[in-house]
């Protein structure tokens, strides 16, 4: 939609140029040669690098994976931007020919013309950025951004995915070690998240069965059974072309449930540690950036998220 309201401009303007001003035929093709080719491409390049830094926003890559992103892509754009705007100037030199046959030649009539495509290009421009604003604002249309997102995160390789996860598992394993010395057996003597809450491990092997732990052997196992998931290749692929299994998206929602865990029981019981160390802000970003991403593509369920309900309030709607 954005590409389309950006070459309206560029035709129009092009071509009420060359009327307006009376130019010769062949000066006043070059001319809407010229100014539709950069126009068109300088606003779609524009347009292609801010979607490109909302996606990678979006979807929590790193500065050097986003640059990479952005550049590609916007070099695919282009060239492709580049081939629709060749085959569509043959249209623009039919339409520019036309239009010069028929139009009268009085000055009054070519300034009422050239003013009634200045407004038509203002007009069309406004609908272009609210479009482009409704897309990459998630306060504005969040449907509709979840959507462009969505549509992107579906283009991209499964790999980005496999990433973030790895990238929160490493964040929140180094998080918990800051506080690991004051999580012993005797302080945390099960694995809770205050009063009502209480978590308990079962992995189908050694746990068949859901087992109170105390808090740092839960965590102990947890952090050993989502690195041998992110260790095997055949459930998070390495190479490239290699197929992703059926269970892959399980997976990944199960361990984002559990790393939520750690959180929780980080935040309740050892946040004053945190504190002290002047690790707080650190955690804070950490978190907002986890809870952003596991609740914009529902990978973790609502009811998991209760125990820290009060924080995300505070944290991440104010």
């Amino acid at each position: 939609v954005c590409l389309i309201f950006f070459l309206s401009p560029s035709l129009s303007l092009s071509l009420s140029l060359s009327l307006f001003l009376s130019l010769p035929l062949s000066l006043s093709l070059s001319l809407n040669l010229s100014l539709f080719l950069s126009i068109s491409l300088f606003l779609c390049l524009s347009v292609s690098a801010c979607m490109c830094l909302s996606v990678s926003v979006r979807l929590c890559l790193s500065p050097s994976v986003s640059i990479c992103f952005c550049l590609s892509f916007s070099a695919c754009f282009f060239l492709c931007v580049f081939l629709c705007l060749c085959l569509f100037f043959r249209v623009c030199l039919w339409v520019c020919v036309c239009v010069r046959a028929c139009v009268c030649v009085c000055v009054r009539v070519r300034v009422c013309f050239f003013l009634f495509f200045v407004c038509v290009n203002v007009s069309l421009c406004l609908c272009a950025c609210v479009c482009v604003s409704l897309s990459l604002s998630p306060s504005l249309s969040p449907s509709l951004s979840l959507s462009l997102s969505l549509s992107f995160s579906l283009f991209l390789s499964l790999s980005l995915s496999c990433r973030v996860v790895v990238d929160f598992f490493n964040r929140i394993n180094l998080i918990y070690g800051t506080v690991c010395e004051f999580c012993t057996d005797e302080s945390c003597p099960v694995m809770s998240g205050g009063p009502k809450y209480e978590y308990m491990w079962a992995d189908g092997v050694q746990y068949k069965k859901p087992t109170a732990l105390p808090a740092p052997r839960y965590i102990e196992l947890l952090m050993e059974w989502i690195e041998k998931h992110i260790n095997d290749t055949d459930l998070f692929p390495v190479q490239v072309g290699h197929p992703f299994p059926k269970t892959f998206m399980p997976v990944c929602k199960k361990i984002l449930t559990r790393l939520y865990r750690v959180f929780v029981h980080v935040y309740i019981h050892h946040f004053d540690k945190l504190q002290v160390i002047g690790a707080e802000a650190h955690i804070n970003t950490c978190f907002k950036h986890y809870y952003f991403f596991v609740t914009r593509f529902k990978l973790v369920e609502d009811k998991e998220l209760e125990p820290l309900r009060d924080l995300v309030e505070t944290l991440c709607r104010r």
